[in-house]
């Protein structure tokens, strides 16, 4: 297991590098572009405001896979804390998107930002950006395969939560979805918001303001959502559902804006990506949270007691205190249909719930 979080802690430090070589070589040279506009006529274009926005799009690109390395360590942490079969398949399903969008970079690179005459420097940002793609994809492949001789014990610690109850284990299922979704946010949607904010905004703009305010509250939404599907608290649920249909409203407000007002906006096909990955999760959310709530009085409050608490109830006391039922002795006791919340005579087998 260690290697999963190795592998991701040194491919993010080497992508993080090429990131930074690249961010350094256009900087040094954007003032020689020749822009050249839609309509094919070359315009030497080195005014103040469009040498910074290109700028600003370039750093963006930084700044983002700044943060998404440091993300993908983190979940990687996160995974192999928890043994979560969920958050493994969530893990290298970020590493893949992260890939795709490895190749937007290329291409805003290839076709806005470098969109000019031929020179030396342009080359080699566009051979970093082929060999950032090339790393990416390798990531994937090696995580991937990594995850997979992992699964079976991934799979057996998520088991043991739920033990044979064939109800507990559906709940328990779509409560991982609903916080795999929740982790995920917490990066696509800060994503899209930033690269909007430094990218299409300008400060004495109304809009960047309230870009700015929708930001930070999605981040506390996003966290208390965690903490009442843990806690099974239903009003703020509702709540939160009426939050996720004004966050989809918001987002393909966003979209119809980067069709019109920014059509022409370099990092515009970056925006579009992170806006159509964050209105997918935002869909996702208000989808999933409706199962969540369905779920409630089935044990999983008490499953999750431990959650958001310096003195919860462990979820497994006879397995991680000690105890009479050693870990062997509580998985041949759940496997005959025994309650570790419960500890009587299992039922007959045919009485159990299947």
């Amino acid at each position: 297991m260690k290697s999963f979080l190795l592998v991701s802690m040194v491919f993010a430090v080497l992508i993080l590098t090429l990131e930074a070589f690249l961010f350094g070589v256009y900087l040094a040279n954007i003032g020689s572009i020749n822009y050249i506009k839609d309509d094919g006529k070359d315009t030497h274009n080195n005014s103040h405001e469009w040498v910074v926005t290109k700028r600003n799009a370039v750093a963006t690109y930084l700044a983002l896979y700044i943060y998404a390395e440091i993300y993908q360590v983190v979940l990687a942490l996160i995974t192999i804390y928890t043994r979560n079969i969920y958050h493994l398949v969530s893990s290298v399903g970020f590493l893949a998107a992260m890939c795709a969008y490895s190749g937007v970079q290329y291409s805003e690179l290839h076709k806005t930002l470098i969109n000019a005459e031929h020179q030396n420097w342009q080359t080699i940002c566009q051979a970093i950006s082929i060999a950032i793609i090339v790393i990416a994809v390798v990531l994937v492949i090696n995580q991937a395969a990594i995850a997979w001789q992992l699964k079976d014990i991934f799979i057996q610690h998520t088991g043991e939560k739920t033990g044979m109850n064939t109800n507990l284990i559906k709940a328990n299922m779509f409560f991982n979805l609903h916080r795999n979704a929740v982790i995920l946010s917490f990066f696509f949607f800060p994503a899209f918001t930033l690269q909007f904010i430094v990218i299409a905004l300008k400060r004495n703009d109304p809009e960047f303001i309230i870009t700015v305010i929708v930001l930070v509250l999605s981040l506390f939404l996003l966290l208390l959502a965690d903490f009442c599907a843990t806690r099974e608290l239903l009003f703020p649920l509702l709540v939160l559902i009426v939050f996720y249909l004004g966050a989809i409203a918001y987002l393909l407000f966003k979209l119809i804006r980067l069709f019109t007002k920014y059509a022409n906006q370099p990092g515009k096909r970056s925006l579009v990506v992170f806006d159509i990955f964050t209105l997918l999760l935002a869909f996702w959310l208000a989808t999933i949270t409706v199962v969540v709530i369905s779920n409630f009085g089935k044990g999983l409050k008490k499953l999750y007691a431990n959650n958001y608490s310096r003195h919860g109830v462990p979820i497994y006391p006879t397995m991680t205190q000690n105890s009479e039922i050693s870990k062997v002795s509580a998985r041949k006791y759940t496997a005959s249909g025994g309650d570790l919340y419960n500890p009587v005579a299992p039922p007959p087998r045919e009485q159990l719930d299947f």
